[in-house]
């Protein structure tokens, strides 16, 4: 058997470089005799890689917005249909909307069964995610695959109610929940680096709050900025390290230097997936103010590391941290009540180490790595035959 999977998202080449997903990948060639995967690339033409039977396409995207998207979903849809002409492709996994476009065509035409991961916020797009049009559009698109397709992947169970509500049949729905390395997120394989790591830093006298992601305004970073100062004049040593890289970089930098906390700030940028661990170690509390979240991962990391969070209550968030139980959740665009929570952590860190435990506790129960990527490999085979 075949599969095909394909995301409107753009990876390094070589994909080897993109470590959590390439190692899904390998799990998932167990199943399948091979595994094309169909990526947007910036390069002027498009690329190719392969290796242990999992060829990546990259299609060349050079246009952005509506037309950029268009222009993917052609792509998609041609090399799709190409690659089942040539070998007969068993099963579609579209990881968006817009991918899913190219699967309902694929299945339409050669009645190749399709299933959809629903990434992010789209069947509720909050302001964060632009225009109003914009997401009209989104959440139009979504419901529109969404119908279309043999099954949805839900992250979450709030996901579940609200596709039920957008018309898509309970029964075509399944909950398989994100994923987390608890080998490699294990706190006593990293508390000895605590240490080094915070020297590193330059903040080994510090008290640390820590962020990791992409520096996009979805992310929040600037809410966490602007509550600096209030957490400052309480906890006069406490130092935000950022680490991370994208577009709004130069934004905040500007921010930091107009709120005056230049010195209490670290911009870190991008490191290797492998380090993150040892940065959450030496974090006294790791923050992550987003303004839409689907289940993401660094979230998974934190909790998984016992780590202090406080985090926004958007999305699926809370679905991994539970208030006052597993972390501290707080409205998002709130510099004051984020500030709170923080302040709360540095008062009480006895409450710290017990909210980090219980987090720790949570992503063994419901979010532990092998577990929840063998029932996406059982979803994969029974779409698949179904």
């Amino acid at each position: 058997m075949n599969l095909l999977t394909a995301g409107s998202f753009r990876w390094p080449h070589p994909p080897t470089e993109n470590e959590r997903d390439w190692n899904v990948l390998q799990q998932l060639r167990r199943d399948w005799s091979r595994i094309d995967v169909l990526v947007k690339t910036d390069a002027p033409e498009s690329q190719h890689f392969e290796r242990d039977g999992i060829a990546v396409h990259y299609l060349p995207s050079r246009l952005s917005g509506p037309a950029g998207t268009l222009g993917f979903v052609v792509s998609a849809t041609q090399a799709a249909i190409e690659i089942h002409r040539r070998a007969h492709v068993a099963l579609f996994s579209a990881s968006d909307p817009i991918a899913g476009i190219a699967g309902c065509e694929l299945k339409r035409r050669a009645g190749v069964p399709c299933l959809m991961h629903l990434q992010g916020e789209l069947l509720a797009p909050p302001s964060a995610y632009g225009s109003r049009v914009r997401r009209w559009a989104l959440q139009s698109l979504t419901y529109w695959v969404g119908r279309r397709v043999n099954v949805v992947r839900a992250l979450y169970p709030q996901q579940v109610e609200q596709l039920v509500a957008a018309g898509v049949p309970r029964d075509r729905i399944e909950l398989v929940r994100n994923r987390c390395d608890t080998d490699l997120c294990a706190p006593e394989r990293w508390h000895s680096q605590r240490d080094a790591m915070r020297r590193s830093l330059g903040v080994d006298d510090r008290w640390v709050m820590l962020f990791v992601g992409s520096l996009l305004p979805i992310k929040g970073v600037d809410v966490a900025l602007r509550a600096l100062p209030l957490v400052l004049r309480q906890r006069p040593d406490a130092t935000l390290v950022i680490v991370g890289d994208g577009p709004e970089r130069r934004r905040l930098a500007k921010l930091t230097a107009q709120l005056g906390i230049d010195r209490h700030v670290r911009f870190w940028g991008r490191v290797p997936h492998g380090q993150v661990p040892a940065l959450l170690a030496a974090a006294d509390v790791c923050l992550f103010p987003s303004r839409s979240e689907a289940s993401p991962r660094v979230v998974l990391e934190a909790a998984a590391m016992a780590r202090p969070i406080v985090a926004s209550a958007v999305g699926g968030v809370p679905d991994i941290v539970v208030d006052h139980e597993s972390g501290l959740l707080v409205p998002m665009d709130d510099p004051c009540r984020l500030a709170q929570a923080i302040m709360e952590l540095a008062q009480h860190e006895p409450l710290g180490v017990r909210l980090g435990q219980a987090a720790r506790a949570t992503i063994l129960t419901k979010f532990e790595y092998q577990k929840n990527l063998d029932e996406l490999r059982r979803l994969y085979r029974r779409v698949a035959h179904a």
